[in-house]
């Protein structure tokens, strides 16, 4: 809010009015925005990520198209996988599965 303290998220909807007629007498309409409820679903379904998701995704991101062993390598460069190699397949295989990440013939990029 402008120049106000916000209490969370606004949400609204799109609700369709008619405003008049037209010379042939159809409706004429426009859309309004109401108010309307937050959904729990909304916020459930966003993905919750690690610190460690977040950075495999933005490596993704910022060096795209990369193929996975170049990705891995600059992962354990920063940390990611040393301890532990399988969570860079762990983390690669959730961020696919959230539709965030693909591999097309040229390396894994970002959706």
């Amino acid at each position: 809010m402008k120049d106000g303290e916000s209490d969370g998220p606004i949400v609204s909807a799109l609700e369709s009015l008619e405003v008049g007629l037209d010379d042939e007498g159809d409706p004429i309409t426009s859309c309004v925005v109401i108010s309307a409820e937050a959904s729990t679903a909304i916020y459930e379904r966003a993905p919750k990520l690690t610190k460690n998701d977040s950075t495999y995704f933005e490596m993704v991101r910022d060096h795209q198209p990369i193929h996975t062993e170049p990705l891995n390598e600059k992962l354990r460069e920063i940390g990611i996988g040393v301890k532990r190699p399988a969570d860079l397949v762990d983390i690669r295989k959730k961020l696919r599965r959230l539709g965030m990440i693909y591999e097309g013939m040229n390396g894994w990029s970002a959706k």
